[in-house]
């Protein structure tokens, strides 16, 4: 059986999150009932600052990641591939447990009950990969009766995610000469696909 998900992948801050949630708001206005998490940026002093989670549904928030203290750098490593080589991640934030509880109890609930037309996920990276971070998410793309998901993965670890889903996604690389169109692409794609 083929599935209905779509993955958007692509370079960190090539616009990802921005092409999804275009998409989903023109969903919303078309009456698809969504559901799930957005990450969005924080800025403070016109340069980025961390990360907040976004219930789609409600629009609370949390925060998810602040930029570390004195700019000091934190190093993460972990395995990237099919091939499992080590890939040591650099990086100026801080994260928060409070913003990846806070996201997983959305993705709890939607584990348990999803009455929704579409479940967003944004985004897996390095955390999920080492069974850590939103594994709410995790259960969700791997269930198989469960309504149509947009997932954003790293593209880093994309051989590492695909995997986990009971089907074969539609993977779409969001580049400087697509992102404009694509939200298009993304919303057409789920139109036929949600009830």
């Amino acid at each position: 059986m083929e599935y209905q998900d779509l993955v958007l992948t692509g370079r960190i801050g090539i616009g990802k999150t921005t092409v999804l949630e275009k998409a989903v708001r023109a969903l919303e206005k078309k009456g698809k009932r969504v559901a799930g998490i957005l990450t969005h940026e924080t800025v403070e002093d016109g340069k980025r600052s961390g990360f907040e989670v976004i219930d789609v549904e409600s629009g609370e928030h949390r925060v998810l990641a602040r930029m570390s203290a004195g700019g000091r750098r934190n190093a993460v490593s972990y395995p990237t591939g099919k091939d499992g080589k080590i890939k040591t991640l650099s990086s100026h934030y801080d994260f928060v447990q409070g913003g990846f509880d806070f996201a997983d109890a959305v993705y709890e609930r939607l584990l348990s009950k999803s009455p929704q037309d579409l479940i967003v996920v944004d985004e897996l990276g390095l955390f999920e990969s080492r069974g850590e971070g939103f594994q709410n998410a995790v259960g969700l793309i791997r269930k198989t009766n469960r309504p149509p998901m947009a997932v954003i993965v790293r593209k880093d670890i994309l051989d590492r995610i695909l995997p986990m889903f009971p089907g074969n996604p539609r993977v779409l690389e969001v580049n400087e000469k697509n992102r404009d169109r694509l939200p298009d692409t993304v919303e057409k794609h789920f139109l036929g696909k949600v009830r």
